[in-house]
């Protein structure tokens, strides 16, 4: 069902046949446009409300009843999950003491010089975290630094708090699944009962929340990178995204660059974390952004510099296109079944299905057979197909290669391979490496960049 303010989306649980029922809404708020001071403004708020509840959730809890608010980038996820016979009442009771919150002072205080610590804390996370921090960084729109916030955060008092929510309120779009031991009839009540609660404006379609991302030109690498703020963090890190297209509604794409992952992953370890050791965290995989699909590569090291951890990812990547040609027809046939199988895999428990389709929603594509969809195109590629796709988007010589390169630089002192260092297996690093674009500053870039459409707004 869809009115204006509110869309439902309902399945009764056929499978797992427990008293249990999946509650899960995104509000859609037009204020999170408003920039960083709305952001942090809607992480207090939520913090505040989950500290205001703390008892109440305690005693639910043991009733076998839980809710969570988490903040994300179009405003607010509301989530229920419990028996479903004192769903309705617990809801509404969580739903009424988030609209009627008065914000306490004292709490607020204490809130926010948590929120604050939290920020700066960030510092302290493992390089590669920060790695992945900056490429969203560069790529995002919009999307607020870490400074930004707690630039915001000193402003805040509980009095823009107090104003800002009255704002926030005033215009909501509700969209809900409803997933578990529940009738159509008492679905249906149920998102009524959310919007009476509410009873807020329907948004203007130019007020929607609209994240894009970036789309690097094609034949360029881009790097970003900085230095460890943390003093004592002797270890380096790079993820470098070889950005491949937006996933439209054929599944080929996605298929391809699951397959790819999928075959990458074994050799990548062993190549860089077995032989050549250089560190623990050696990973590889696909990846989607806002709906922009890519492969990613991963290294964090105490012994590497990120020059060198760069040139040692693109070496691999050149060379694996050798190993992939050669691939025999048995091992090929074997990593895209093992794929398939893992894509066909059942759900184990009604919430991982109740994920499955929140996935889909909050993507705004709505399409929830997708995992189907994409291994009749998995059952289709052959390595004919998938080499052609590497050739394409690997390959620094490919029509479509774009790459971010993302690279936190340790203070350790045992830094021991560099740039021009050699391999016992004779593959130099003093090759020419691909000219790149060094970023410097994330929103100069970004504004500088053509970006990517909405994915919900193209047409299926």
């Amino acid at each position: 069902k869809e009115t204006e303010t509110y869309r439902l989306w309902y399945k009764k649980d056929p499978t797992f046949n427990t008293p249990k029922l999946n509650v899960l809404i995104r509000l859609t708020l037009p204020a999170v446009t408003e920039g960083a001071e709305a952001l942090v403004h809607i992480n207090l708020f939520t913090q505040l409300i989950e500290d205001h509840l703390n008892e109440y959730a305690y005693y639910a809890e043991v009733a076998g009843l839980a809710y969570a608010l988490e903040q994300n980038d179009s405003g607010i996820d509301i989530k229920f999950g419990g028996y479903n016979d004192k769903m309705a009442d617990f809801a509404k009771y969580v739903l009424n003491k988030v609209v009627e919150y008065e914000v306490n002072a004292e709490r607020f205080q204490i809130m926010k010089e948590r929120y604050r610590l939290n920020l700066k804390n960030f510092d302290m996370e493992q390089p590669y975290t920060h790695a992945i921090y900056y490429t969203d960084q560069c790529l995002k729109k919009p999307r607020y630094y870490i400074k930004e916030k707690l630039r915001a955060l000193e402003s805040i008092s509980p009095k823009t708090l107090t104003m800002f929510i009255t704002r926030m309120m005033s215009k909501i779009f509700s969209e809900g699944l409803i997933h578990g031991n529940c009738s159509e009839k008492e679905a249906l009540e149920f998102m009524d009962v959310v919007s009476d609660v509410f009873k807020a404006k329907a948004p203007y379609a130019s007020d929607y929340p609209d994240p894009r991302v970036v789309r690097l030109d094609r034949g360029q690498l881009y790097t970003f990178e900085r230095t460890q703020v943390n003093k004592d963090q002797p270890c380096s890190a790079i993820q470098m995204m070889y950005q491949i297209d937006l996933e439209y509604d054929e599944w080929r794409l996605q298929a391809l660059v699951s397959l790819l992952a999928q075959v990458v992953k074994e050799p990548f370890y062993d190549k860089l974390r077995t032989k050549e050791q250089l560190g623990y965290l050696v990973w590889s995989g696909s990846s989607e952004m806002w709906g922009v699909l890519g492969v990613r590569f991963i290294l964090q090291s105490d012994k590497a510099t990120v020059e060198y951890l760069q040139q040692r990812i693109l070496t691999f990547v050149k060379n694996y296109r050798t190993i992939l040609a050669s691939m025999d027809k048995e091992k090929f046939e074997k990593n895209r079944e093992a794929l398939i199988a893992n894509k066909l895999q059942k759900p184990k428990k009604l919430s991982e299905e109740t994920n499955r389709y929140w996935n889909q929603i909050t993507k705004r594509t709505y399409v929830f057979d997708h995992r189907e969809l994409e291994v009749a195109e998995l059952r289709k590629i052959t390595l004919k197909d998938l080499l052609a796709f590497y050739d394409k988007f690997m390959m620094e010589s490919g029509s479509e290669w774009r790459v971010l390169s993302s690279r936190t630089t340790g203070n350790g002192s045992k830094v021991t391979l560099k740039a021009d260092s050699e391999k016992d297996d004779g593959e130099t690093k003093k090759q020419e490496s691909p000219s790149s674009i060094e970023i410097k500053d994330f929103e100069a870039f970004k504004h500088s960049m053509p970006l990517y459409p909405v994915r919900a707004y193209l047409k299926s």
